[in-house]
């Protein structure tokens, strides 16, 4: 076709060309007006038109005829093949039969596939109506003509021929109507591009014409003899198999690189500019280029928890290695990370996935020098690929380790390491660990400041130096699953888009739009707390609001719940100040006290105060009865089982209870019943402040506050018993290190009458808010009900109380059956009778007044008004 009719068609793309009328082997061009082509390939054709040819060009026009005719709106890349095979007869063949394809069945079964098909009765299925607005361009088709410009350089071609449309279009996924054509056909990309490499002067005359020959021979019987297709060019060209086998060789390296399908370079990744940079870590990326430079044993391995910074210790190798800081034995190699996913994928026949493999390997090997390996999670490889009479990648790795063939470098988390790669003796001894911790809080927020311009770029805003400081400190107290700079990176991540989402609303609501998109919004601290509160439903903004009033009020908090015991209550004030304001050791827990006395006295109530006046929540303190841990197996479920138990992966339940909150009041209940073995567990966290449980992981209790109660040293009669004393009584059940490892012994009065009375006071006032709160029952007919009484109540239950040697714990019990149980009648009764209609139904849900006296013969009863 002449130059000027495909430029024609390519300025006036409402213009198409149909090709209708064919008479005496020459073609009338009949133009017709329809709707124009997809702006988006036209912007395309329009921006890079002098990288395609004429023939190239008009070709989008034939496809959209191809689309129209079988009733698409969109141009798919099978219509451009349709338009190639239909408009390009000779010289198609020519190429095709360089493959021994032939054409015309390869059109005839491209048609069939696009037709519609025939219902389940054998009738046609009404065909679809021909679109009648614009045809758009999928993006499947761009991608092709994308394709088409790279497959152009690697052939060395200054223009985009229908050639390299041909060879992008093999590219096309197995499950489409094209790789489903290919495959059936056995046409490979391999073979295509051998044919052009054998006839050079084939690409140049793929130029298409308007003789439809192919249409009019598939118009024909299917079972007409097809001409005879011509003969393979490569049989003039090379003399025997072995210049053929030299020419599928040169053109390997054109056709598909196996680290370019499955892998992405992270060093060309580093000179554009889009990896972050690695802040700190100077130790590990020392370790892992020392690794690299060994003679043997040259593969290490990064082992750490997840969101440590393995990946960011090989990105910024990657980066040293582009800047020239390295040692020269590094420089000038390419990182390469392996996409086990992508080499996976469509691997559905045996010994396929290993083809795949021995390719990447293969590459690298003929590139040892320059190439290193890099697998993400590495503990995949184990038993990847592996099927019925096949090896896994792992076992395809090891012969190229063991011999140095190749350099890999190896991320895994630290639990994986052991379950999978310890466990096989071949593939550890060939990886070198390196091991990753996860780093502390003023390597973290440097870690932060060195990311801050990236994420203020993205999100167009201000991170204040708080804000890094708060995600930080943060995350690190209430995020207790996840591991630094991960979770406080995702904090700011997370804050930032909020922020941002926040501020569009005010934008559109300026007087000045314009002055007002030249803002940016500030991420502060209190958008960080905000965040960790929606994350953990912990009241974060509460806590750092009034942290010193509360500390400051504590002595008084604990006094107004824990009644009769000011020396107890003041000591534990004064440890917990001390802590709070820095003079506390360190390396060991926050607090450590030995509560003694009698039951029903308020040990644990304390423990149960405390837990929420230093953390607003109830929920963090964490209770340990030792009446459950008398064996000296009992070990094993406060620390784990050890490997090869059942359990192992559960972890123990005080390992992991601080593990994942480590800021907690840790309550032992009567630690005398605990076996010998359970307090030399105790003793390593009181001197070290940390444990290891079973899986080898360090879990720090330097942020919990640990209670210990027992009944030992307790006196028997209302007087205490001196510091001295208490101290020779528990010597008779604990060993001397264990009871100098505490901070503070105290010991629990025991209570007098005036102070139950107190404690049924406070008992009656929380029954009082709460039918205040819920009415009776809460039932659909409950009022509230407002309870009050009279001073001889309490005085009653205290008289009642101290009759018993149990403290305060028969408070409960009598309240219960004296106050409860009595109410409980009276409230179900008079919803009776207002559910009959006796008694109307008030529905201002009004409240009643129910009042507790004392009668002169000493019994608690019950009037309401």
């Amino acid at each position: 076709m002449p130059a000027s009719v495909a430029a024609g068609a390519l300025i006036s793309p409402g213009l198409a060309l149909n090709y209708r009328q064919i008479a005496a082997g020459t073609t009338r061009i009949c133009v017709s007006r329809r709707p124009p082509m997809h702006d988006v390939a036209h912007s395309f054709f329009q921006q890079d038109i002098h990288c395609f040819s004429s023939s190239s060009q008009v070709l989008l026009t034939y496809a959209q005829d191809s689309a129209v005719q079988f009733g698409q709106d969109r141009i798919m890349p099978e219509h451009l093949l349709h338009a190639i095979l239909r408009h390009n007869p000779e010289n198609i063949k020519e190429l095709f039969a360089a493959c021994n394809v032939k054409v015309e069945l390869l059109f005839a079964a491209l048609e069939s596939l696009l037709q519609p098909r025939r219902s389940f009765f054998g009738r046609a299925v009404p065909a679809t109506p021909r679109p009648t607005g614009p045809i758009e361009v999928a993006r499947e088709t761009e991608d092709v003509f994308m394709r088409a410009r790279r497959d152009a350089g690697k052939l060395l071609s200054e223009l985009v021929h229908v050639s390299h449309l041909v060879l992008a279009l093999s590219m096309e996924r197995e499950d489409s109507i094209i790789g489903k054509l290919f495959e059936k056909q056995r046409l490979t990309r391999t073979d295509l591009f051998i044919a052009l490499q054998n006839n050079p002067n084939l690409d140049g005359r793929l130029t298409l014409d308007a003789a439809p020959s192919i249409v009019a021979s598939s118009a024909r019987s299917d079972h007409a003899a097809p001409a005879p297709p011509a003969a393979p060019a490569s049989a003039s060209t090379s003399k025997g198999g072995r210049a053929a086998g030299a020419t599928r060789a040169r053109v390997g390296a054109l056709v598909d690189s196996a680290l370019e399908r499955f892998a992405h370079n992270l060093t060309n990744q580093a000179q554009r500019g889009e990896l972050d940079p690695l802040i700190g870590r100077a130790g590990e990326l020392q370790q892992l280029i020392e690794a690299l430079l060994r003679r043997t044993k040259n593969s290490p391995v990064l082992v750490g928890e997840p969101g440590v910074g393995k990946t960011a210790i090989v990105e910024g190798l990657a980066q040293a290695i582009v800047r020239n800081q390295v040692p020269p034995g590094l420089r000038g190699r390419s990182i390469v990370s392996l996409d086990l996913a992508s080499l996976l994928a469509g691997a559905k026949y045996r010994g396929e996935f290993e083809e795949r493999m021995k390719e990447v390997l293969q590459e690298i090997q003929a590139n040892s020098s320059g190439i290193i390996l890099f697998i993400d999670e590495v503990h995949t490889i184990t038993g990847a690929g592996r099927t019925e009479g096949s090896m896994d990648l792992a076992n395809l790795l090891k012969p190229a380790l063991a011999r140095g063939q190749i350099q890999c470098i190896g991320a895994t988390t630290t639990a994986e390491y052991r379950l999978y790669i310890d466990k096989d003796a071949s593939l550890e001894r060939r990886f070198s660990p390196i091991q990753v911790l996860e780093p502390g809080t003023d390597d973290a927020i440097r870690m932060l400041e060195g990311l801050r311009l990236r994420y203020e770029d993205y999100h167009g805003i201000t991170i204040t130096d708080g804000a890094i400081q708060a995600a930080v400190k943060l995350s690190s107290r209430y995020i207790h699953d996840r591991y630094l700079p991960d979770k406080a990176i995702d904090l700011i991540d997370a804050s930032a888009a909020r922020l941002r989402s926040q501020f569009v609303p005010l934008l559109d609501e300026s007087d000045n739009p314009t002055q007002a998109l030249t803002l940016k919004p500030t991420l502060t601290e209190d958008h960080i707390s905000t965040t960790v509160e929606m994350w953990t439903s912990i009241p974060v903004a509460r806590l750092m609001e009034g942290d010193r009033e509360r500390l400051l009020k504590l002595r008084h908090t604990l006094a107004s719940r824990v009644i009769g015991q000011s020396q107890a209550v003041d000591a534990v004030a004064d440890a917990i100040l001390r802590m709070h304001s820095g003079l506390g050791l360190p390396h060991r827990p926050r607090g450590s006290f030995l509560f003694c006395g009698p039951t029903g006295v308020g040990k644990t109530e304390l423990a149960r105060v405390l837990a929420e006046a230093l953390f607003l929540d109830s929920s963090s303190l964490i209770r340990l009865d030792m009446s459950e841990y008398m064996e000296k197996n009992a070990v094993t479920r406060l620390i784990g089982a050890p490997p090869g138990y059942l359990g192992f992966e559960a972890g123990g339940q005080l390992t992991e209870a601080v593990r994942r909150s480590p800021y907690c009041v840790l309550l032992v209940d009567e630690i005398e019943k605990a076996h010998a073995e359970v307090l030399n567990l105790f003793l390593q966290i009181l001197d070290n402040g940390t444990l290891t449980d079973s899986q080898g992981r360090t879990v720090s209790f330097r942020e919990s506050l640990i209670i210990m109660t027992s009944n030992a040293g307790q006196s028997p009669s209302a007087n205490p018993l001196s510091s001295n004393e208490i101290r020779d009584a528990l010597l008779e059940h604990f060993r001397p290190e264990f009871v100098h490892r505490l901070d503070e012994v105290l010991s629990f009065q025991h209570l007098r009458e005036k102070e139950l009375a107190q404690i049924a006071t406070l008992k009656l006032i929380h029954l009082r808010n709460h039918l205040a709160h819920t009415g009776a029952t809460g039932t659909r007919c409950a009022q509230p009900i407002h309870l009050q009484w009279t001073d001889a109540v309490p005085q009653t239950l205290a008289a009642m109380a101290a009759a018993t040697p149990f403290g305060a714990r028969p408070l409960e019990r009598l309240i219960q059956q004296l106050v409860e149980t009595p109410l409980s009648r009276v409230i179900l009764a008079s919803i009776a009778t207002s559910e009959s209609g006796l008694v109307p139904h008030r529905p201002d849900k009004q409240s009643r007044s129910v009042t507790l006296d004392v009668a002169a013969s000493g019994e608690i009863r019950l009037t309401q008004a």
